[in-house]
């Protein structure tokens, strides 16, 4: 409402008025708080001469700069380079602009371009004496250390603007910059879940209090990756769907836009994991449109990653035959992006891939750079799990395979440790059955757990020709509903007795738009359209209303 009205002062403002800055900015943050992207761009493109003070004009530019993150990366860019030229703008300023450059460049897939800038704003904050300006540049410095895989040095450096928030100027520009999420896609990038998912619940939070809606899409793409890391599969397609229908009209098609493409990769690989006809035919389309993503290399190597799945599951390999191995391998720029979904286990899984596509030149180079990426990184957390697979199945080797099972302990990703179970158990010879079996058990059984049943069914295939019929198992469900989820009945459980979507968001630390897609899941595998049949059949099963 208050974009409206503003909105509508600026219309009746007359051209050349002096009043039209200060209401073309206001009007513009309105925007920019209310997630609208495509209204600012609009603004700011038509509006632009009516801020003639640079530094009214680089603020505004900033601000869509911020939000655009989410959906041109390239115009986030833009809008930050076309700030830093103008002229007279104070330090702190120059050093936020910098920083979302950064952040853009490292989206897109930049990440010499996002050094270079982090580099900037390092500098500039060091000269400004400015605490604040100091702590914020440490984390686009501590992400990047994570790409290279300096890990270590990387939680210094959190550690380091932790201890320093005590400031509450510090404070408040760590806060307005939504620094912690960053550090939960680091955390996702060191399979420290658990702290991931702390920081997304308190942000969640934070957001449905606050009533920003384009804070609570980020977190909401941020808990679709994690829950995908930790095998929740239900969960992390209702996230990812969630979403992309919070999406402003500039990227109302699903096609473009950073987050929607993220949501896209993760709803993709939830498809391949459960065997969906339906859902994996919008994963074709998904990959198609991630290849097709103009001026956004980082899309284009999703594009092709999923691409290279969906031919494997197809049984189809010529589909990849025309993508190079530079957009199939996670490590053909010498690091992996921390913003970038991939993991360095991806790469036994291309390995496979590349291999039955009579592609072992392509294999044995994809399997080398993980080998002298880990090298340098001894101790990158189950990196040395993510080398010996991928070493195991390009050579074959089953005793590799077992040492690969040996250093998974303790990976609470569980499809991720569960491919390193069915690939050991696969690799060992028929005289080793016995040892084969464990093996392949425990994976179906993490398999089954998460609802990937296209992988629970391949392992099934491996059990009975190691002459075991598997027993039947169920994915994790609530007790009382077969069918659901945990997590769709603990929305079933609110909705049934009354409760809005809003209210169950708040309940349990989701969005709006999470609570929907579950309900819509809910619907579909209930066969009913409705809240009071939803109701109806709790009473029947025992929920009191």
């Amino acid at each position: 409402m208050a974009g409206r009205l503003s909105g509508r002062a600026l219309e009746l403002t007359p051209p050349g008025d002096p009043d039209r800055a200060a209401l073309t900015a206001e009007t513009l943050t309105y925007f920019v708080f209310a997630g609208k992207a495509a209204e600012a761009m609009r603004l700011i493109t038509a509006g632009a001469r009516d801020l003639t003070e640079p530094e009214i004009e680089a603020e505004a530019r900033l601000r869509i700069a911020i939000l655009l993150t989410q959906y041109g990366l390239a115009d986030s860019v833009e809008q930050c380079r076309r700030a830093l030229e103008l002229p007279r703008l104070p330090v702190t300023l120059r050093i936020h602009l910098q920083i979302n450059l950064a952040l853009a460049l490292d989206l897109l897939g930049d990440i010499a371009g996002a050094e270079e800038a982090t580099a900037v704003a390092t500098e500039l904050a060091r000269a400004s004496g400015d605490p604040a300006s100091e702590v914020i540049t440490l984390f686009p410095r501590s992400a990047l250390l994570l790409t290279r895989g300096a890990w270590r040095q990387a939680l210094d450096l959190l550690d380091e603007a932790a201890a320093r928030q005590s400031d509450d100027q510090v404070a408040v520009a760590v806060k307005i910059w939504h620094l912690d999420n960053w550090i939960a896609i680091m955390y996702i990038r060191l399979s420290r879940l658990q702290e991931s998912f702390a920081l997304i619940d308190a942000g969640m939070r934070d957001a449905q209090r606050e009533g920003v809606e384009s804070h609570l899409r980020n977190w909401s793409m941020i808990r679709c990756r994690a829950m995908y890391a930790a095998g929740q599969l239900a969960d992390a397609r209702s996230d990812a769907e969630a979403a992309i229908e919070m999406a402003d009209e500039i990227t109302a098609d699903g096609s473009s836009g950073n987050l929607n493409q993220l949501c896209l990769y993760i709803l993709g690989r939830v498809a391949l994991h459960a065997g969906d006809p339906a859902e994996l035919v919008h994963a074709r389309q998904s990959a198609r449109q991630l290849l097709e993503a103009r001026g956004c290399p980082s899309a284009q190597w999703l594009g092709g990653w999923l691409m290279a799945l969906v031919a494997d599951a197809d049984g189809d390999l010529q589909q990849i035959a025309p993508i190079g191995v530079e957009m199939l391998d996670p490590l053909a720029g010498g690091a992996l992006s921390t913003s970038s979904p991939r993991m360095y286990a991806d790469v036994a899984i291309l390995t496979r891939i590349l291999l039955a596509a009579d592609r072992r030149v392509d294999a044995v180079s994809v399997v080398a750079n993980l080998e002298r990426f880990a090298a340098r990184q001894p101790d990158f957390p189950f990196l040395d799990c993510a080398v010996m697979h991928a070493r195991a199945v390009l050579d074959s080797d089953a005793d590799t395979a077992l040492l690969a099972v040996a250093r998974s302990n303790g990976d609470p990703r569980s499809l991720v440790v569960a491919s390193v179970l069915e690939d050991a158990g696969r690799l060992l010879p028929e005289s080793r059955t016995p040892e084969a079996v464990p093996l392949l058990e425990s994976s179906l059984e993490l398999y089954t757990a998460a609802g990937a049943q296209r992988d629970a069914s391949r392992v099934r295939s491996l059990l009975r020709i190691r002459g075991v019929r598997p027993a039947a198992r169920g994915r994790r469900s609530a007790p009382q509903w077969q069918e659901l989820t945990e997590s769709e009945f603990a929305v079933v459980s609110l909705v049934a007795r009354g409760a809005t979507n809003r209210e169950v968001a708040e309940r349990l630390f989701l969005s709006p738009y999470t609570v929907n897609s579950h309900l819509r899941h809910v619907f579909g595998k209930l066969r009913i359209r409705s809240r009071v049949e939803l109701a109806r059949i709790a009473t029947e099963r025992g929920i009191s209303i």
